[in-house]
């Protein structure tokens, strides 16, 4: 599929209605669904499959690839899904609000990387958005720490092994969209969502043998019609998302579209839970979205 005949601004409308839509059912799935670590990786390996064959068919069932494209997005894939494991336990054992405000101090790296490796333009303005996007995630997340857990070493450890990892992926994005094999990208998510469902298969069978459970009662038509829905959803959610966002990386400058990509999915989010969940945002998460308005002005200057 070839992005440059669709405004930029139509891609990103696209992109964000991909983001919240899928990370959304997916936190509501989880929540409410998944009770297991064996069952968070049948899961990604499950959502990362449906995600691989969307890309298959959003490229037209023909896939260019070199050796180039291959190797990079088999480090995509394994970077992903170290992103996700590592997240996964960071959440576990640790605060669940202040370990997504560290992770999300990932786009700053990102966001500077443009200027540091491609020679991107960084004026004032720029700088300034950056760090009121900043300031963005750490007022918007909900910090309370509702379910009593602590941080400890080992939390921090797990949380700056997802930052870097996530600053990880979006360096991966920018490395493939600036080189010559940038018209591969259908075939580079491909390899990655491939690469990640087999490591999280892999997973799954591991974290199955130590739970040593069946869980037996689960295996009912309604929750195999719920496990494929979710799986559906957040495959194709997050193949729209990945496709477009990589193809946006390689036309906008890194300071521009890493903040808004990493905050405006949060900042609509948040407008999610309140419209349709009904759930109450606190004064310091009306000033959070305040704050993310003004820095993406600020980031068009």
């Amino acid at each position: 599929m070839d992005f440059s005949k669709i405004p930029i601004v139509v891609l990103f409308v696209i992109t964000l209605v991909c983001a919240v839509a899928s990370s959304n059912y997916k936190a509501y799935y989880i929540k409410n669904t998944i009770k297991s670590e064996s069952e968070q990786y049948s899961f990604n390996a499950g959502a990362s499959l449906v995600c691989a064959i969307a890309l298959f068919l959003l490229s037209g069932c023909k896939v260019e690839m070199s050796v180039y494209s291959l190797l990079l997005g088999f480090a995509f894939g394994l970077v992903t899904m170290s992103h996700y494991i590592m997240n996964a336990k960071a959440i576990k054992i640790g605060p669940f609000g202040y370990t997504t405000v560290i992770v999300s101090l990932s786009t700053a790296i990102t966001a500077l990387s443009g200027a540091i490796f491609w020679h991107e333009t960084l004026n004032t303005f720029k700088v300034i958005g950056i760090v009121l996007m900043l300031a963005c995630f750490a007022l918007a997340v909900d910090t309370d720490n509702k379910d009593g857990k602590k941080a400890n070493w080992t939390w921090f450890l797990f949380c700056i092994i997802t930052l870097l990892t996530c600053a990880g992926i979006g360096l991966l994005q920018k490395v493939h969209q600036t080189s010559e094999y940038k018209n591969e990208l259908m075939g580079f998510l491909i390899v990655a969502f491939v690469t990640s469902s087999i490591i999280s298969l892999g997973g799954y069978f591991v974290f199955k043998r130590q739970e040593n459970t069946i869980a037996k009662e689960k295996a009912t038509k309604k929750w195999v019609l719920n496990f494929i829905l979710a799986l559906v959803i957040c495959g194709v959610g997050v193949a729209g998302n990945n496709a477009i966002n990589l193809y946006l990386s390689g036309v906008i400058d890194a300071a521009i579209f890493f903040p808004i990509a990493n905050g405006v999915p949060l900042l609509c989010s948040l407008l999610v839970s309140f419209v349709l969940f009904k759930e109450r945002l606190k004064k310091k998460q009306l000033w959070g979205l305040l704050v993310g308005i003004v820095a993406i002005v600020c980031l068009f200057f």
